[in-house]
């Protein structure tokens, strides 16, 4: 029985460690996301006048 305990405790701790995990991994992406399209706003942006002059 005090075998079972442990296990739920291990795997209570690893889904947190993954959730933790799980949370900074989508913080990065948006982060990564967010730059992705302010470099192509701003290439378009650039596009735009270079096509009115």
């Amino acid at each position: 029985m005090k075998n079972d305990i442990s296990i739920d405790l291990l795997l209570q701790k690893f889904s947190h460690i993954l959730a933790k995990k799980a949370e900074e991994c989508q913080l990065f992406v948006m982060v990564t996301l967010a730059r992705l399209v302010r470099l192509t706003l701003a290439e378009l942006a650039r596009s735009a006048d270079q096509s009115q002059l």
